[in-house]
């Protein structure tokens, strides 16, 4: 209990924060971009069947396209950040903008269902309208693209008991304290998909039994009940707003505009949290995405579906889904904001781009992260998009390389490293090893992780102050490691640096020490413990004005000093 508390208040504060939203994101002076490869989530579309039906008070609005089909108006928005791109990517140099590509350098990979493929179409006609750039995908429709869902195997066999014991785990072993801070959300909903006064007596809505974690058709988690509900409904209102309809037949007229809908959306982005950004499933969702992307910046040949020719990818587009990006988003710690949505919200069309640079006096190689997203109002105008009249457009921070950073761009081995801890490859390695009984490392491997280990742990202390390096660095035979508490103050006097006390910078330079002195199991530990302190934390944060479950009190000084004095020992053997 006691380490659990400290790791707590340890993890509360090291959240990666983006930028404001910007007319353009520019390249730092002297740099050549080399790659882009961007993950884009599938178009507006109209609302997706749901296990289970949605039963409301008054018919849902008629949409001009099957269920969960692209819309045409999906298609143009789609188009319009196409031409975006094009303007963008060519203004820089990195592809053509006013004639057709050389013949691969601009690709793209859809996955197999109808709607992304629709969706990489018009995003490819509006890149390049006359040059007839179609976007691919596997031949086999039938069987899933193991980029976008991934299925079971022997390395990583998605255990669904598993999984489900990490979901809950997060929440405190049942969905009571969700329902009770979310109460005001749903409630809401309800109100809004069945007014007292139109039901006449009759069971519509949300469903009254509790949230229940269950497997999915295709195997994925699900969250039965109320939040599963309340999500679709949320999605659907978002889709609407988004499509352009009318006012009055946006949540049937029943929502006091687009921040009202975000306050909805509150719960969908619960359901996304819990069923796709928990850990372990994020990385068994995730991780061959994440491989590809890393691949793909290191090789423009080693693109899915990329001709056989001499000339490497430049501009790499692969089309999927919003939980796609969230499983990403969850295994490299980001964050963003684009005005008019949550943080980190995955809007229709929005995209996550890894943009590859090149320092020409050192010819050191540099990965930056961006999100992009028209704006609601522009989704719902169909606004043209131009270096003028940009969509939504953040800098993303990649917490793990803070310490290594240049221009808030990471150097290519930093990100290569920090993306392989998840990656399925080297999950099946570990797996082969233990299988075998072989010893995990060699002591050439020893020695290399004894040298990241002391490098981040310099890293972290070049991070800090004069102030800040007194406060956390002793001397090995210190009586001070030995002296630590999980008690609040004042009831135990400390000396050490406080977490709110010091920039994310530095914060990011800690959890790269943790993630690089831990063991994969342990760092995973502390990155669920720190979900499920700041699930608990944010609920009330964001639901009891203000009131935090643990203030952030608890200093960080006993955890660095083990760890950076570990790292001496280990170093001075």
């Amino acid at each position: 209990m006691s380490l659990r508390v400290l790791v707590f208040a340890f993890i509360a504060a090291l959240l990666a924060a983006a930028v404001p939203a910007a007319a353009h994101i520019p390249i730092p002076p002297g740099w050549q971009p080399e790659r882009a490869v961007v993950l884009l989530r599938d178009g507006v579309h109209a609302p997706v069947p749901t296990n289970v039906p949605l039963e409301v008070a008054t018919p849902w609005p008629v949409w001009p396209v099957p269920p969960g089909a692209l819309t045409p108006h999906g298609a143009e928005l789609l188009r319009l950040m196409g031409a975006y791109h094009r303007a963008l990517q060519g203004g820089r140099g990195l592809t053509q903008t006013d004639d057709c590509p050389p013949a691969g350098t601009v690709a793209a990979w859809a996955d197999t269902d109808q709607r992304t493929r629709d969706s990489g179409a018009a995003l490819m006609s509006g890149l390049y309208p006359r040059c007839n750039v179609a976007p691919r995908y596997q031949a086999d429709l039938s069987k899933p693209d193991p980029l976008f869902a991934p299925q079971p195997t022997p390395s990583c066999p998605m255990d669904f008991a598993s999984n489900r014991a990490a979901l809950l785990a997060r929440i405190g072993g049942d969905f009571s304290s969700v329902l009770r801070e979310y109460a005001p959300q749903l409630s809401l909903m309800q109100a809004t998909l069945c007014p007292t006064a139109l039901t006449a007596g009759r069971q519509c809505g949300l469903p009254s039994a509790a949230p229940a974690v269950q497997r999915g058709p295709d195997g994925r988690i699900i969250i039965a009940g109320p939040i599963a509900i309340g999500s679709a409904a949320a999605e659907n209102f978002a889709m609407e707003s988004a499509e352009g309809l009318p006012a009055n037949q946006v949540a049937w007229g029943r929502l006091s505009g687009d921040s009202a809908i975000r306050n909805l959306l509150k719960i969908h982005r619960l359901e996304v949290d819990l069923a796709e950004k928990t850990l372990p499933i994020a990385q068994q969702r995730g991780s061959n995405l994440l491989s590809q992307v890393v691949t793909t910046l290191q090789d423009g040949h080693k693109f899915p579906g990329a001709p056989n020719i001499a000339e490497p990818v430049r501009l790499a587009i692969l089309i999927g889904h919003d939980h796609n990006i969230a499983h990403v988003e969850r295994l490299l710690n980001l964050a963003w904001e684009i005005p008019g949505y949550q943080a980190n919200e995955v809007s229709p069309g929005s995209a996550l781009a890894f943009e590859l640079f090149r320092e020409p006096s050192t010819g050191q190689l540099y990965v930056r992260l961006a999100f992009f997203a028209q704006t609601p109002e522009q989704m719902s105008r169909a606004t043209v998009l131009n270096l003028a009249q940009p969509p939504g457009a953040v800098a993303v921070d990649l917490p793990a390389c803070a310490a290594y950073a240049r221009e808030r761009s990471c150097p290519i081995e930093r990100f290569v490293e920090t993306a392989g801890r998840f990656t399925e490859r080297e999950a099946a390695h570990e797996l082969v090893l233990a299988q075998r009984g072989a010893p995990p490392t060699s002591a050439t491997a020893q020695a290399d992780a004894t040298a990241r280990i002391v490098a981040s742990a310099d890293a972290l202390l070049k991070a800090l102050d004069e102030a800040g390096r007194a406060k956390v660095q002793y001397p090995f035979d210190s009586s001070q490691k030995q002296r630590w508490s999980n008690f609040p103050s004042p009831m135990f006097q400390r000396t050490g640096l406080r977490l709110g006390d010091i920039t994310p910078p530095q914060r990011s330079a800690v959890m790269t020490l943790l993630s690089t002195a831990l063991s994969r199991d342990g760092y995973r530990k502390v990155t669920e413990i720190s979900d499920s302190f700041e699930q608990e934390r944010g609920l009330y944060v964001e639901l009891s004005s203000g009131t935090k479950l643990f203030p952030d009190f608890m200093p960080v000084k006993v955890v660095f000093a083990r760890i950076h004095t570990t790292a001496q020992k280990i170093a001075n053997r």
